[in-house]
């Protein structure tokens, strides 16, 4: 069982502006050493509208970032590579500097927090959390377009 809990309060119906678009679905990387947080999010998130790919450590990540994606879910706490590891290489690297990242971690202490923004976030989520605080940050980190960040290939 993971420790981290997802709740979906919406249900499985997807928002009705999420349902029918003439947009593509924002793609998403989540990257997360927890199989159990993996597979809930990404069920979550693909009952809303979004096309979700998936991550179990930043090494990864990083090899799946040769592909576009409008946003990336990080955890911060993996093992063997960071997600702030991991969040630096995005942000060291020019065609990815301006990808949205999303920092999902259990640390809720100010100076982690602070740690990551200074090092790049675009949002912080603190886990345990809903499945309306993970779509309202990508909500916001991709504005209403959803797809205006999208990595140039």
């Amino acid at each position: 069982m993971s420790p981290v809990e997802l709740h979906d309060s919406a249900g499985a119906t997807q928002p009705a502006d999420m349902a029918v678009s003439d947009r593509p679905a924002p793609r998403v990387l989540l990257v997360d050493d927890e199989e159990d947080t993996r597979m809930l999010t990404e069920a979550i998130l693909s009952r809303r509208g979004y096309e979700v790919r998936l991550a179990d450590s930043g090494r990864t990540a990083l090899a799946m970032l040769a592909e576009d994606y409008d946003a990336v879910l990080l955890d911060v706490m993996m093992p063997e590579m960071s997600g702030l590891e991991v969040l630096s290489r995005i942000r060291e690297t020019p065609r990815l500097a301006r990808l949205p990242v999303i920092l999902l971690t259990a640390r809720q202490r100010d100076r982690d927090l602070i740690e990551g923004y200074r090092d790049g976030a675009d949002y912080y989520i603190t886990k345990p959390c809903t499945a309306e605080q993970i779509e309202y940050g990508l909500r916001l980190v991709l504005g209403d377009g959803g797809a205006s960040r999208r990595t140039p290939g």
